[in-house]
C-alpha cells in the first residue's frame, strides 16, 4: 500500500548548509577540522558529490516513517517543467528511521552537472512516488566550478562579511600550511592571483596578528605577501572613497615594518606621491598626540648622511625647503638643532644664504663675524665681535673737509632723521686742531660743522635711537622679567655654578638624548618630568 507522506528535506554538504525550498528544517553545520591536500596550485581536488538528507512523514497524522524504500533522484533547469540536466540516479533499499534518510547525489550516475548556469532544481521520487515541490538548489553546487574558474565569488549574507561569519577561516597553527593559499601560474598582463573589491564603505581587507613574537628584529605581520624581484609592485591597492587603500592598527612596536635590499638606482624603502590639485596635499603625514604627556613625536628619521633632506620647488610661488613651528603651554621651539662630537666643526644650523629673523635675536654669546684671516687666510680665522647697546641704536659715521669759511654740510641717508632721534654727535679734527662745533643739528638729512680751518678734515659720528612704527609697538628692554617658566634657569648656568640641570634649554636637551638612547636600546623613552610653575 502507497502511503502518503510529506517531508522536511535537508541538503549537507562538507563546507556549509544549503537552504532548500519547501518547508526545509534549519540545521547548523560546523566544520571543526579541515585541511586541504598538498598538491600542486591548480589542481586541488573536488569530492564530486552531494550529501542529502531529508526527512519523511505520515501526511495524515505526522508520525515519522521508518521503512526501506527505493529514492531515484533528478536534476532539471526548471521548478516545474524544463529539461532533465542529470539522472534518474536510483538509490535501492534506503533506511529510513523515524523519518530520516541519507542519499549520496553522484555516487551512482556520475559526474554531477557542472553547476555554471543556475538555478537548478532537485526531484525526488520515493517508492514511486514524486515529491512535490521541485527543490530548489543553492550556491553550494556551483562551487564543482572551482575546480576550473577563474573566479571565485562568495554569497553576502546579512551585516558582515562573509569571511567573518559565513566562510571563516581558522588555522590551528600546528604545521607551516597557510589557511589560504592563493596561486596563479603563467597569468597574462594585467591579470592578478587575487583581486579582492568591496564597494561598502569598509576596508576591503583586514589583517589580525595574535602570536607571541614581539621581538623587534623578527616581526610578524598580520598580513604577509612575498616579494618581487622585477619592477612591478607586490602589492597594489586603491581607493575612489575618502577612506585610506590601506589601514593597519597594531598593539606593538609597530604597525608597518618595511626593508629594502635594492642596490641599484636611487633606492628608498618607502615612496610615496601625491598626485591630486589640492594645494595643501600632503604625501607623508605623520602624527602622534599623547593625551595627558608631554610626549609624541610625528616623524623619527635617521640617517648616515643626512637625517632628514627636505626640498620644495615652486615655480611661481613660496617654496619652504624645511618648516616649523610649534605651538605649547610652555617653552616653544620651532626648529630645534644640535650638533656635538664633531672634529671638524659643530654647527647647530649652517644656512647658506641670507638669513631673516622677524622676532628678536638672542644669545648669550657676542655676536661673531668670521671671514678668512687676510694675512693668513688658508690657516685661520678672524672673528670680530659685533658691538652691543641698550637701546635700539643706529650709528652714522663719514669724513668731511671744511670749506673756505672753516664750514661743511654733512649730506646722511634721507631717511635717518625720520627713522631715527635723539640724536648723539661726535667731531675729531684730523691734522690740526680747531674749535670744531655741530652749527644746526639734522634735519632733512642733513647738519652743519663750523668753527673750522679751511680745508681741514673732520672726521665725524652721529648715533640716533630708532623711533620707528615696529620700534615704538616693541619697546626695547634691557633689563627684562624671565618668564614664570623659565625662572630659576640660566642661559649659562656653569659661570654661576649652578648645574646643568638648570639650564634653560635643559629638558629639550635631556628629552632629545633619552628618544636618542631608547632607540639604540630598543625600549620606551623614559619621560623627563617638567618643573611645573604655579598657574601652568
Amino acid at each position: 500500500m502507497r502511503q502518503d507522506m510529506r517531508w522536511r528535506p535537508i541538503i549537507v554538504a562538507s563546507i556549509v548548509a544549503l537552504l532548500l525550498a519547501g518547508g526545509a528544517m534549519a540545521r547548523t553545520v560546523q566544520l571543526r577540522e579541515g585541511a586541504l591536500a598538498e598538491t600542486e596550485p591548480g589542481s586541488r581536488d573536488i569530492q564530486e558529490t552531494i550529501w542529502f538528507q531529508g526527512f519523511l512523514a505520515d501526511s495524515s497524522t505526522g508520525d515519522p516513517i521508518d521503512a526501506t524504500y527505493d529514492i531515484v533522484a533528478r536534476i532539471y533547469d526548471h521548478p516545474t517543467v524544463g529539461s532533465l540536466l542529470w539522472g534518474p540516479e536510483t538509490h535501492n533499499s534506503v533506511t529510513i528511521n523515524e523519518g530520516w534518510f541519507n542519499i549520496e547525489l553522484g555516487s551512482v550516475v556520475s559526474p554531477l552537472p557542472d553547476f555554471g548556469d543556475p538555478p537548478y532544481y532537485l526531484r525526488l521520487t520515493v517508492n514511486g512516488e514524486n515529491l512535490t515541490p521541485r527543490l530548489k538548489l543553492a550556491s553550494v553546487p556551483s562551487a564543482f566550478q572551482s575546480s576550473n574558474s577563474d573566479e571565485l565569488m562568495l554569497p553576502f549574507e546579512g551585516t558582515t562579511g562573509v569571511l567573518d561569519t559565513g566562510f571563516d577561516l581558522t588555522h590551528d597553527g600546528a604545521n607551516q600550511y597557510d589557511a589560504l593559499a592563493v596561486y596563479r601560474e603563467n597569468g597574462t598582463n594585467g591579470a592578478y592571483a587575487l583581486y579582492v573589491r568591496n564597494n561598502a564603505d569598509e576596508g576591503v581587507i583586514r589583517g589580525y596578528h595574535n602570536g607571541s613574537n614581539t621581538s623587534d628584529n623578527a616581526p610578524v605581520a598580520a598580513l604577509g605577501i612575498g616579494y618581487s624581484t622585477n619592477p612591478s609592485p607586490v602589492v597594489e591597492a586603491e581607493s575612489d572613497g575618502q577612506g585610506p587603500a590601506y589601514w593597519g592598527e597594531s598593539a606593538g612596536p609597530y604597525t608597518a615594518f618595511f626593508q629594502s635590499y635594492s642596490d641599484s638606482g636611487t633606492p628608498h624603502v618607502v615612496h610615496a606621491e601625491y598626485l591630486g590639485t589640492d594645494e595643501y596635499g600632503v604625501a607623508v603625514f605623520g602624527e602622534s598626540i599623547v593625551e595627558g604627556d608631554e610626549w609624541g613625536i610625528g616623524g623619527d628619521f635617521r640617517g648616515g648622511y643626512i637625517g632628514c633632506s627636505g626640498e620644495a620647488v615652486n615655480p611661481s610661488g613660496i617654496a619652504n625647503g624645511l618648516f616649523g613651528s610649534a605651538e605649547g603651554g610652555g617653552t616653544n621651539y620651532g626648529v630645534w638643532g644640535q650638533a656635538s662630537g664633531g672634529s671638524v666643526a659643530n654647527y647647530a644650523g649652517y644656512f647658506n644664504g641670507d638669513v631673516h629673523v622677524d622676532g628678536t635675536l638672542t644669545g648669550g654669546s657676542p655676536l661673531t663675524m668670521r671671514t678668512d684671516y687676510p694675512l693668513d687666510p688658508a690657516e685661520k680665522y678672524l672673528n670680530q665681535a659685533a658691538v652691543v647697546s641698550d637701546d635700539m641704536r643706529t650709528v652714522f659715521d663719514g669724513v668731511v673737509v671744511l670749506d673756505a669759511s672753516g664750514t661743511a654740510t654733512v649730506v646722511m641717508p634721507e631717511w635717518a632723521d625720520v627713522v631715527n632721534g635723539d640724536f648723539r654727535y661726535q667731531l675729531t679734527c684730523v691734522g690740526g686742531y680747531a674749535p670744531v662745533y655741530v652749527a644746526d643739528e639734522i634735519e632733512g638729512g642733513t647738519f652743519t660743522i663750523a668753527g673750522g680751518e679751511p680745508g681741514m678734515k673732520v672726521s665725524w659720528q652721529v648715533t640716533g635711537i630708532r623711533h620707528d612704527a615696529y620700534a615704538d609697538a616693541n619697546p626695547f628692554e634691557a633689563v627684562a622679567e624671565k618668564p614664570s617658566g623659565l625662572r630659576g634657569k640660566y642661559l649659562h648656568p656653569d659661570v654661576y655654578g649652578a648645574p646643568a640641570e638648570q639650564h634653560e634649554a635643559y629638558e629639550a636637551k635631556a628629552m632629545r638624548e633619552e628618544h636618542k638612547r631608547a632607540r639604540e636600546q630598543g625600549r620606551r623613552p623614559r619621560h623627563v618630568p617638567r618643573k611645573r610653575e604655579e598657574g601652568e
